[in-house]
C-alpha cells in the first residue's frame, strides 16, 4: 500500500498550531501516511545588507527559527505517529509567492494534500495582499487542499 504525503505549511501562528491539531486528529495512529513540514520565510528585508547583515547570517537565522518551530511541530505529531514518518525542510521565498513555493514543493514531494491554516485576514487585506490559502486551493487541480481555520 503506497502511503499518503501531505504537505503541511507550517510556522510559529496560532492558526498553523490549529492546523497541526486537526491534522494530528485525522492522522492518529495511520502507518501509511507521510508528513512533509515546510517552513517558508521571506527575503531578508531591504535595510537587512545596510545594516551591516549578510544572507548567510539571515537565513541562519532563519533556520534556527524554522528548527524550533520544527521541533515543536514533531513533538506534537509524534504521539499520534512515528516521528519516522515526518521529513522538514525551510526555504526562502526568493521573490517568489508563498503560494508559489508551496504549490513547487507540492509538485516536487508528489503530495497528495496540502494543509494550511487560515490566518484570519479581512476581505480588504485580501484583495490588496492576496490570500496564500487562496491561491493554493485555486492552483490545485490534482491533490487535495485542506484550510484549517
Amino acid at each position: 500500500m503506497s502511503n499518503h504525503r501531505f504537505l503541511l505549511a507550517v510556522d510559529s501562528t496560532p492558526s498553523s498550531q490549529r492546523e497541526l491539531k486537526y491534522v494530528s486528529e485525522m492522522i492518529r495512529g495511520r502507518e501509511d501516511v507521510e508528513l512533509c513540514l515546510l517552513y517558508i520565510y521571506p527575503e531578508p528585508p531591504p535595510n537587512y545588507y545596510s545594516q551591516g547583515g549578510t544572507l548567510q547570517d539571515y537565513t541562519r537565522e532563519c533556520k534556527k527559527e524554522a528548527a524550533e518551530i520544527f521541533k515543536q511541530c514533531v513533538t506534537l505529531l509524534s504521539k499520534v505517529i512515528n516521528f519516522q514518518q515526518i521529513s522538514t525542510e525551510s526555504v526562502m521565498a526568493e521573490g517568489q509567492p508563498f503560494s508559489t513555493v508551496i504549490l513547487a514543493k507540492q509538485e516536487e514531494y508528489k503530495c497528495d494534500t496540502v494543509v494550511l491554516g487560515k490566518r484570519g485576514i479581512s476581505k480588504t487585506e485580501e484583495f490588496l495582499f492576496g490570500s496564500v490559502s487562496n491561491a493554493v486551493a485555486r492552483s490545485s487541480h490534482d491533490f487535495a487542499v485542506w484550510i484549517v481555520a
